[in-house]
């Protein structure tokens, strides 16, 4: 857990796309970022926020998920394909894998890919396109997502179902929250899953313990994103709000932006963060101990503050 006094946030960089930006990826390790409108857009970004391509595709991408580093990319696309591309935006294979598609989940290194179903199943799909197993779920899946140490996957509905499997896919056990989940995200040993609960935070699940811990930050929550070690979380909210907490559920910063934030994703040493708004606004946001040789060079007004 972090023991810093003081936070800086200072945004990075910002990205403005002309339409609305449908879902958004940071490749972990090293620090790409990748985005997709739901027409015939992906754009790739280097860690300075250059775009290293901007590529306009002859299908309709739906999600995107980059690897950790930032080597491949994954992305389904509305009429159930799904496409992997190099980091020169190349198409390497597409594989058609079913019509009621939801989303996706990779392995770190794009091991394997799992694409689910809002029928109640997700498919495996190998590295090399391959189609593997097709694994049944009790409800439908609009959830997933696979932690970066051990690859286990979380698969959740919309109406309180959390599935844990393990790297082989093979369950190993199930949850029933009764709240509805409208994201999950995984820490990197799958030892916690952290869900948004709107108006009510953010709920933390220990899964050794089946114990469930709420956490307020003062806003109603839409979205939320770890570090590997899960010692920072960030919490945004759909009326501007941007918050970052550890893992007691303490606030280290806060501010509230002109933005209304839909998507976030941060980078796994939880330095670095990227926000979308509803209006096809991209922001990185860098993270800092006050006081670092970094900050010799900018001034006060660069950053947001706040004592704790």
């Amino acid at each position: 857990m972090r023991t810093m006094t003081k936070l800086k946030v200072r945004r990075e960089w910002e990205h403005c796309h002309e339409r609305e930006i449908e879902s958004l990826s940071v490749a972990g390790k090293s620090g790409e970022v990748v985005m997709c409108d739901r027409r015939d857009r992906i754009i790739l970004f280097a860690p300075d926020g250059k775009p290293v391509w901007n590529k306009t595709t002859d299908f309709t991408p739906v999600k995107v998920r980059i690897t950790e580093d930032g080597t491949s990319i994954f992305t389904l696309s509305y009429d159930g394909y799904l496409i992997k591309l190099n980091r020169a935006g190349e198409i390497l294979w597409d594989i058609w894998v079913t019509k009621d598609t939801n989303t996706i989940a990779i392995k770190s290194k794009g091991q394997s890919a799992v694409v689910t179903s809002h029928k109640g199943r997700f498919h495996v799909i190998s590295s090399g396109g391959k189609r593997g197993r097709i694994v049944h779920t009790p409800e439908p899946v609009a959830h997933a997502r696979i932690s970066v140490r051990t690859g286990s996957l979380f698969c959740a509905s919309p109406f309180g179902w959390v599935g844990h499997y393990n790297n082989r896919f093979d369950p190993l056990g199930e949850f029933h929250l009764r709240m509805p989940i409208t994201e999950v995200e995984v820490s990197e040993r799958g030892k916690k899953i952290f869900i948004p609960a709107r108006e009510d935070g953010l709920n933390v699940v220990e899964l050794e313990s089946l114990s469930m811990t709420t956490y307020k930050p003062g806003f109603s929550v839409s979205k939320v994103a770890v570090c590997d070690k899960g010692d920072t979380i960030l919490a945004t909210g759909m009326e501007g709000e941007l918050a970052l907490m550890n893992m007691s559920g303490k606030i280290l910063w806060q501010t509230k932006t002109e933005h209304s934030w839909f998507l976030c994703d941060m980078t796994s040493d939880g330095k670095r963060f990227i926000a979308v708004s509803e209006k096809g606004v991209l922001a990185c946001y860098s993270i800092g101990e006050v006081g670092d040789k970094s900050d010799k060079n900018r001034s006060d007004g660069d950053f947001d503050y706040l004592e704790i």
